[in-house]
């Protein structure tokens, strides 16, 4: 019964989203519309955090977002109600009419946030105002590989995560759709940077979009091509700690919808997509230049956050972080000492070491390119220079 519950569910969420997908598609036409040049502006060095699920791109991803202010980067609330850029104007619009009021429906979402966020928080703490993964603004073009959740065994789902199995048209509808949402956003980061009270202040405007998706994994050659002078960012943690980290991340989202994540189709699909990460992470550090792509092991991550950034940007060419030395470091101590309450194992899956055993060694022991940060360290002439410090045994996500 549960299981006919749950796919009733499903069908009953499409039913109830297909219109707000649609309304997202019409509002993108208005944009185009309204100005015609808007899909041609230019994108200067985005940077995409890609990598294994479970291995740091979130805490990293958040790391940078909030606290450099020339990286950009779209929030839960843009990517799910306002990907246009019409729409998050009328949404700034509706929420200044709300606070003359009193913040009446501020309030009522605050509620149905912390309600609704509640039992994601030893897994994936976010709300509306998080920086979050934009792949979901890519819901009204059939690009968000989170609808696996609902079809989890429907092959359109799973091409999203292998890009080279989807169709050249489709490839560039969907490219041709992220780089549309991206310039809208950033267009509208700037807009509200403007009436913050910066007008005239132009050199200090964002300047790079920043985004953090691990299902783009595999889109690493296509966002190359349409993206030319984009930097990316590559993680890594140890498949037998990070595949089931994700499985029972998914856990609730899958139950809902009438699915056991231990079904062992479902666990094979993603123990075979896992793998496939890996060898696609090590084939970007193996073609990628330097300056353009940068491996980061989770361990390393973990044990010194604060030397990972300073050196990855260095590495790809965006200079000195732009806060202040001791803002940065408080921030990658909060990191550091964070410890993850989320529990899990191999063995409920099904699944044993040797099943990964390809990738099961310690990254520790595996040669690095002269893409991955071996030497963890700010250069010697940069200011934020930080001691070293004791490695904690904890999860990032």
């Amino acid at each position: 019964m549960s299981r006919v519950l749950g796919r009733l569910t499903a069908w009953l969420l499409v039913m109830v989203a297909w219109p707000l997908m649609a309304i997202h598609r019409v509002a993108f036409w208005i944009d185009s519309l309204v100005d015609p040049s808007l899909d041609n502006q230019p994108l200067e060095r985005p940077l995409f955090i890609v990598g294994v699920p479970r291995s740091g791109t979130t805490a990293f991803h958040r790391l940078i977002a909030e606290n450099d202010a020339r990286f950009t980067s779209m929030q839960l609330w843009e990517v799910l109600f306002a990907p246009a850029l019409c729409e998050k104007r009328i949404l700034c619009w509706l929420q200044r009419m709300d606070r003359r009021l009193g913040n009446p429906a501020g309030r009522l979402f605050g509620f149905a946030q912390r309600s609704l966020s509640r039992g994601l928080d030893d897994v994936h703490p976010t709300d509306l105002s998080s920086p979050e993964e934009d792949y979901l603004a890519l819901l009204p073009f059939g690009g968000c590989f989170l609808t696996v959740l609902l079809f989890p065994f429907r092959k359109a789902c799973w091409d999203l995560v292998y890009f080279d199995r989807m169709s050249e048209v489709r490839q560039r509808r969907l490219l041709r759709a992220y780089r549309g949402i991206l310039i809208r956003h950033l267009a509208f980061a700037r807009e509200a940077f403007r009436k913050r009270g910066h007008a005239g202040n132009d050199s200090e405007l964002p300047t790079f979009v920043l985004s953090k998706n691990p299902s783009f994994t595999s889109w690493v050659d296509g966002l190359a091509m349409e993206f030319p002078d984009a930097r990316f960012v590559g993680l890594r943690r140890p498949l037998p700690e990070s595949l089931p980290s994700q499985l029972s991340s998914m856990r609730a989202g899958f139950a809902c919808f009438g699915v056991d994540v231990t079904d062992p189709q479902i666990v094979e699909r993603f123990r075979l997509l896992f793998l496939s990460y890996w060898s696609s992470l090590n084939r970007y550090e193996r073609q990628l230049d330097a300056e353009r792509y940068v491996g980061i092991e989770y361990p390393r991550l973990r044990s010194a956050p604060f030397e990972t950034l300073v050196s990855c940007f260095h590495m790809l060419g965006y200079g000195e972080i732009h806060q202040s030395p001791q803002k940065l470091m408080d921030a990658t101590n909060r990191l550091r000492a964070y410890v993850s309450r989320h529990q899990y194992d191999l063995e409920s899956f099904g699944l044993a070491p040797e099943d990964l055993s390809t990738v099961s060694t310690a990254v520790a022991s595996e040669p690095l390119s002269e893409n991955a940060i071996s030497t963890i360290g700010p250069p010697a002439d940069s200011p934020f220079q930080e001691p070293s410090h004791a490695v904690t045994a904890s999860e990032t996500t």
